[in-house]
């Protein structure tokens, strides 16, 4: 018989690790940002492009889209709310719901919709390894939220342990 102990958290402590989510998600969107405008600059100048042309464009593209990152507590759930910021062409984003957090265990669940959670918790924010994964691996599309690219990341993990 195998017993589990769970240590139990207070809803501050579930707050601040969510407000370092948060933080994560802003440095992995300003990361993809600058890669972005790398790329590009690098494609437009193998385009025929001058250097000076090709900076200009990129930059003033990618100056007009970020993401903006929120918290909203519910009853049960924490969702994290996503938001497109548009300063120029692209003016009617909604916002979306990027993740759900467990106010009681800090589980984070890749959302199902607005209002519900997948089923299946992804990560534990509470466990110091696996935030320090989360952290490292989240991005503003989500995409490391799927079980498959989860299961990748943890094994990852446990083999360089």
């Amino acid at each position: 018989m195998t017993v589990t102990t769970t240590t139990t958290h207070t809803t501050k402590e579930i707050l601040d690790l969510v407000d370092q989510y948060l933080d994560a998600l802003d440095r992995a969107d300003a990361k993809h940002q600058a890669e972005y405008i790398e790329r590009s600059i690098q494609k437009a100048v193998e385009a025929g492009k001058t250097l000076d042309e090709a900076t200009e464009r990129v930059r003033s593209y990618a100056s007009e889209r970020s993401y903006a990152y929120s918290a909203q507590m519910g009853r049960r759930f924490i969702k994290i709310i996503q938001t497109c910021i548009d300063r120029g062409a692209y003016a009617d984003h909604r916002p979306s719901v990027h993740a759900f957090v467990e106010a009681e265990t800090g589980l984070v669940f890749m959302p199902a919709g607005w209002s519900a959670p997948a089923k299946g918790a992804r990560y534990d924010l509470t466990d110091e390894a696996e935030r320090a994964l989360l952290f490292a691996n989240c991005g503003f599309s989500g995409g490391y939220l799927y079980a498959d690219e989860v299961a990748k990341a943890k094994a990852t993990l446990r083999e360089s342990e």
